[in-house]
């Protein structure tokens, strides 16, 4: 089994006091999921670890942790779910907000900002340089799916 192989425990430290098995080989910088490569292809250790102590992971489900620690991949604190589980789980546990606009914490930009992105005539590329964000954020800004909270200004 992978869970009791040499190759994958290496990479994870048993944490007591949570009970957290955390994974110290190769992580996702930006999201702080670990990665492990496993018949010929790069997976998140989470889920190797979930299906090494449970079995197929269906399609389109996504496994959860209970402790919320990304980088955990003990199989006892990992559950599965659909987007909707995970996003409801997110929100429970204050990560995600249904703050809108610039009452949400992360907000970088500002209404007034927002409204003349909406407005302007500037390239994607011009206006992420100008506003310090990338050039994917204009884009749903002007479609609406960043900001919708905002009505449109053109």
């Amino acid at each position: 089994m992978i869970l009791e192989s040499q190759r994958f425990s290496d990479k994870y430290i048993p944490v007591t006091e949570s009970g957290c098995w955390i994974w110290i080989g190769y992580t996702d910088r930006k999201m702080g999921y670990g990665m492990f490569w496993l018949d010929g292809t790069m997976r998140l250790s989470h889920r190797v670890a979930y299906e090494a102590a449970y079995g197929k992971i269906h399609d389109g489900m996504h496994v959860c942790h209970s402790c919320d620690t990304p980088s955990c991949v003990n199989p006892d604190h990992l559950w599965l779910g659909t987007n909707a589980d995970n996003v409801a789980d997110k929100i429970a546990k204050g990560r995600g907000s249904s703050m809108p606009g610039e009452a949400h914490p992360g907000h970088k930009l500002t209404a007034e900002q927002v409204r003349y992105i909406r407005s302007c005539e500037k390239s994607q590329r011009q206006l992420a340089r100008e506003m310090g964000v990338d050039r994917s954020t204009i884009g749903y800004i002007r479609k609406g799916k960043l900001w919708s909270c905002l009505e449109d200004a053109s």
